[in-house]
């Protein structure tokens, strides 16, 4: 038997049927087993007949103890003489707060894996002369050499000191991601 009450929503009703043969499936039984359904307040005789003192005069008046302890706290609520609360406006929903979190990182992290344009790589550093280079360890420095431009620290390097300290030329590190760019920077302290 599937018994469906008279509030159950058309989702339970139809899953009634689904749960029921996943029931027979699971005991093994034979899967023509017979499963009958039936409804509120329409019980056959066979059917209450399994439960004693059933009384078919209560089953056709269901009341749902919540609602009952509900309706029971709202009457007792309006014969109070304080009027009630007003709605709060700053509320935040825990729940709806963690999915909108959510719903933008899935957003930042598909715009990181979006292909993009490359950025536009920053100006060369202008020398503060003609030719003129700083040592490394002069670079490294803190504070750094006035006059200089201290996000491309590598550009005042002279070539040879350039090759010494990042292991390749000005050309092989300019084909590099900028990230990787950072963190070779980073491993050799002119970040």
């Amino acid at each position: 038997y599937v018994w469906i009450g008279s509030d159950a929503s058309e989702v339970e009703k139809k899953m009634s049927t689904e749960t029921a043969a996943a029931y027979v499936a699971e005991q093994g039984y034979a899967k023509d087993t017979p499963v009958m359904i039936v409804k509120s307040g329409d019980e056959p005789l066979l059917f209450t007949s399994h439960f004693i003192g059933w009384d078919s005069s209560k089953a056709r008046v269901f009341v749902d103890p919540y609602e009952a302890k509900l309706a029971a706290a709202l009457a007792a609520s309006a014969t109070l003489s304080e009027p009630p609360l007003p709605a709060r406006d700053d509320f935040v929903d825990p729940l709806e707060q963690k999915k909108q979190e959510q719903e933008e990182a899935e957003r930042a992290a598909e715009e990181a894996t979006r292909p993009s344009a490359p950025a536009p790589a920053p100006p060369a550093a202008a020398p503060m002369g003609a030719g003129h280079t700083i040592t490394y360890e002069t670079l490294k420095a803190d504070p750094p050499p006035t006059g200089i431009d201290v996000t491309r620290k590598e550009d005042y390097l002279s070539d040879a000191d350039f090759a010494a300290v990042f292991k390749c030329t000005r050309a092989e590190y300019k084909e590099l991601k900028p990230w990787k760019q950072q963190q070779l920077k980073k491993s050799v302290g002119l970040f």
